[in-house]
């Protein structure tokens, strides 16, 4: 997978769109800003549609059902057992700088592949921010893209997962990595 973190907002800014993609798990959806992913929303949560989290986070966004094709495609394969291949762009530039740094160095974290809060606050040359890489990581806007489900706590327990769903959306992507990647890919 390689996606391109932009920290910089688009100049001039296309129109937000968003798609729904159904998955082997349950329907989710995302948006874009042109060809910048900025929003991801993971199925398997229960009680609210990704349609409705979507439309809730960007209300003037408008539906766009071939959006970001290629996306819609690696996660559909994703949530069918292949790993997520998506070569594009996602949009950072509402983070704040230390943020932005836990999210690059977040997404060098391989899939199948945890690390704790701890590690990855000393990878983002912050060392002793682990809460505070925590509270950057429930601030992802992007999630799988940016893969926060990778990081856990120090005594090995999940701790916490902002997408809908919580710790057993999480649990489950993890397992689910960890099988596609058992045999080494």
């Amino acid at each position: 997978m390689a996606i391109r973190l932009l920290t910089k907002p688009p100049a001039p800014a296309a129109p937000l769109e968003y798609t729904l993609v159904e998955t082997a798990w349950g329907p989710l959806a995302f948006a874009s800003s042109g060809r910048r992913v900025c929003g991801l929303m993971l199925p398997g949560g229960g009680r609210a549609s990704p349609r409705r989290i979507i439309r809730a986070a960007w209300p003037g966004a408008r539906r766009n059902a071939k959006l970001l094709t290629s996306l819609q495609a690696a996660l559909q394969g994703y949530f069918r057992g292949r790993p997520l291949a998506f070569d594009g762009e996602v949009d950072i530039s509402w983070a704040t700088p230390f943020a932005r740094r836990v999210y690059q160095a977040c997404c060098r974290i391989p899939p199948g592949a945890t690390i704790t809060y701890g590690r990855l606050a000393r990878r983002a040359g912050c060392p002793g921010a682990a809460r505070a890489v925590g509270a950057a990581l429930a601030a992802n806007r992007v999630p799988l893209l940016i893969g926060c489900h990778r990081v856990v706590r120090s005594d090995g327990a999940l701790g916490g997962f902002s997408a809908e769903g919580g710790p057993s959306l999480k649990r489950r992507l993890l397992e689910h990595e960890a099988a596609m990647f058992a045999g080494g890919l």
